[in-house]
């Protein structure tokens, strides 16, 4: 499992756009999409970012665990 594979499906879970996604990264909906495929290597900040935004550990975002745990 890569790095990225997890963020799509979180972001879809959620019910939330590309769009949304960019704007809460401070970012474009084309560097979301490189992320979400691959293409692009996130930085950290972004991890960070998105684990606040959905609660959720950087750990599971990143697939290095399988336990999505609170963040709070």
């Amino acid at each position: 499992m890569g790095y990225h594979s997890r963020l799509k499906p979180i972001r879809e879970e959620r019910g939330l756009s590309e769009e949304e996604i960019a704007q809460v990264l401070e970012t474009t909906v084309r560097n979301v999409r490189l992320f979400e495929s691959g293409e692009k290597a996130m930085k950290t900040c972004y991890y960070i970012k998105l684990a606040i935004y959905y609660n959720i550990s950087l750990d599971y975002i990143a697939g290095i665990s399988n336990d999505p745990h609170k963040l709070y």
